[in-house]
């Protein structure tokens, strides 16, 4: 009788350290939460190591730029990705200007493009507004 208890004590570690195992090995292979299909991911996403950054004070906004005090334009998209001063995200249609940010921009065919501004601070007269580019 104790050798049948033996083996079936066996038989039962080996399963719980097999299910140990395997959700471990799950748990490990999961990176976090990935966003669903047309979704956008999260603002801690994206980051981009290989990103340049340039300090700067965003002036204008339109859908497709943004403009610099300096005079300086990046192109936006769809996949930039603008993180707030609370840590959000928020579209380009949201984003107050003026305000000092830190750009992550690449060049992609000799045009400078935002992969991600971060907000640091906004100004006491800031506004959703964009401009138009057609109107310059």
């Amino acid at each position: 009788m104790k050798i049948l208890s033996i083996k079936r004590m066996g038989t039962l570690l080996m399963v719980v350290g097999l299910a140990i195992f395997l959700s471990a090995t799950c748990w490990a292979d999961n990176h976090g939460r990935k966003p669903a299909p047309g979704q956008r991911p999260a603002a801690t996403e994206g980051v981009g190591d290989d990103l340049e950054r340039f300090q700067a004070t965003i002036e204008k906004k339109s859908l497709e730029t943004i403009t610099t005090n300096t005079g300086e334009k990046f192109a936006v998209s769809e996949n930039t990705i603008i993180v707030g001063t609370d840590g959000q995200q928020v579209s380009i249609r949201d984003m107050l200007v003026p305000c000092d940010a830190e750009i992550g921009h690449r060049l992609d065919n000799g045009v400078r493009t935002a992969e991600r501004i971060t907000i640091q601070r906004v100004g006491a007269n800031a506004t959703w507004h964009w401009t138009s580019e057609r109107s310059n």
